[in-house]
């Protein structure tokens, strides 16, 4: 293997490294404002809003063109599809 080839490959770990670590930092700072929404959850947030920011936690975890929620009807317990 030649030194060009050494540097890129090196170049290539480090990126790839760089990259998951980014997204562990993200998944741990997630992590520790878990105490906070729940916190909001029990002083009555509103649906609309915990939606929004479980979509948004969601979101910012997985990189998907698109996701969706299923939520079940009280009444009936049908599952309700909710395209975000």
């Amino acid at each position: 293997m030649d030194i060009a080839e050494n540097k890129l490959n090196n170049a290539e770990r480090v990126t790839f490294l760089e990259e998951n670590k980014r997204h562990i930092q993200i998944s741990l700072e997630l992590a520790l404002t878990l105490g906070d929404f729940q916190n909001e959850i029990n002083n009555n947030c509103s649906p609309e809003r915990i939606f929004k920011e479980t979509e948004n936690r969601i979101g910012s975890l997985m990189g998907f063109e698109a996701r969706a929620f299923y939520f079940v009807d009280l009444n009936d317990s049908d599952l309700l599809l909710s395209v975000c």
